[in-house]
């Protein structure tokens, strides 16, 4: 934490001293001019890009750190599991799937399926 503030950077304290409200205030404060001029979502198909880009990093993330020589006493990618967010898509969906980094879609995103959790479907609607 101290190289981060000699570096200039900003730091949020999550030590249970204040509510998850002030937190995600203080972190949308911060990050407010890039959320402003990033990519924005406006249908559920970018939107569910957005949520596989989200899980592919994680799964790229996994990836490159079990290639460490000292990690491999960790497993390997069928070992792991993460909580990988649902990519139905949905306004206001935050359900997660428990999987493996290995059982993720494989690419390329565009044509593999959807991680969807149960009951979840894919569907388009006029006001996404």
């Amino acid at each position: 934490m101290a190289e981060v503030r000699q570096s200039g950077g900003r730091v949020v304290v999550v030590d249970g001293s204040c509510g998850l409200e002030h937190v995600v205030s203080e972190v949308e404060g911060h990050f407010a001019d890039v959320l402003a001029h990033g990519p924005v979502a406006t249908s559920q198909s970018e939107r569910r890009q957005l949520l596989r880009y989200a899980n592919r990093a994680f799964v790229v993330q996994y990836q490159t750190f079990l290639t460490r020589s000292w990690a491999r006493a960790l497993g390997d990618t069928s070992d792991v599991v993460l909580p990988f967010s649902c990519e139905c898509a949905r306004e206001g969906c935050e359900e997660q799937i428990d999987l493996a980094v290995a059982d993720f879609p494989a690419p390329p995103d565009g044509t593999s399926p959807p991680l969807l959790a149960s009951g979840h479907g894919i569907y388009e609607t006029l006001a996404s």
